[in-house]
């Protein structure tokens, strides 16, 4: 599972600032999760910097995906104990969305792409750009196709998700989640190693956003 945005231990206390006194990106403190004769959590913190890559590692039950489904507003705010904050702010997600509008998107493992649907259709499902209710196509293939071409994705925008195979039905996936702008990027796959050309494009796309933002 690899969470974008120095490599850290799971479990150590949040570091409220990096070496130039910059606030960190998300930080957890004390995540604690609960199911029926289970502690699958127990005082989790963690934390990252605008620009971090980090990998949480572990073996099955170790609570990898119940953390990032808290993060992600799989489990909401008051069904896990702990504090989540976002540039210093708590935050009290009641859902995905509510995680989403934050800048937080999680690509997880079962993929959430409708096989009939075009590329395209499915980057902006949902946020399709319209005018007087009619989705606009010629906007929304250009816009899917200027997203691909950040990614630096060979793949054309009109082509059905059901024609494509595994490994670029996820990378479209991760073209979804970073055409939302977000700021943090989980990609939640187990057991799996990222293919390295997914993994360069989407730090690449990540410098150049931090380059025009002013940030190092």
């Amino acid at each position: 599972m690899d969470i974008s945005v120095s490599p850290g231990d799971i479990s150590r206390a949040g570091r409220p600032t990096d070496a130039g006194g910059t606030p960190a990106l998300l930080e957890m403190r004390e995540i604690s999760k609960r199911f029926p004769g289970v502690l699958a959590l127990d005082r989790v913190s963690f934390d990252l910097h605008a620009g971090e890559i980090h990998a949480l590692v572990g073996e099955n039950g170790a609570g990898k995906s119940t953390l990032m489904n808290i993060l992600g507003g799989v489990y909401p705010h008051g069904t896990y104990d702990g504090e989540i904050r976002i540039k210093d702010e708590v935050q009290r997600f009641d859902g995905v969305r509510a995680a989403e509008d934050i800048g937080i998107a999680v690509v997880h493992q079962e993929l959430s792409l409708v096989p009939e649907f075009s590329i395209a259709e499915n980057i902006f499902l949902g946020r399709e750009p319209r005018r007087f209710g009619v989705i606009e196509r010629e906007s929304l293939y250009s816009r899917a196709q200027r997203v691909l071409d950040e990614l630096h994705l060979t793949l054309e925008p009109h082509v059905p998700v059901g024609y494509l195979g595994i490994g670029q039905q996820h990378l479209v996936e991760i073209a979804k989640a970073l055409a939302r702008d977000a700021r943090i990027l989980v990609d939640h796959r187990a057991s799996r190693r990222p293919h390295r050309q997914h993994g360069s494009n989407v730090r690449s796309r990540r410098a150049s956003r931090h380059r025009a933002d002013g940030r190092p």
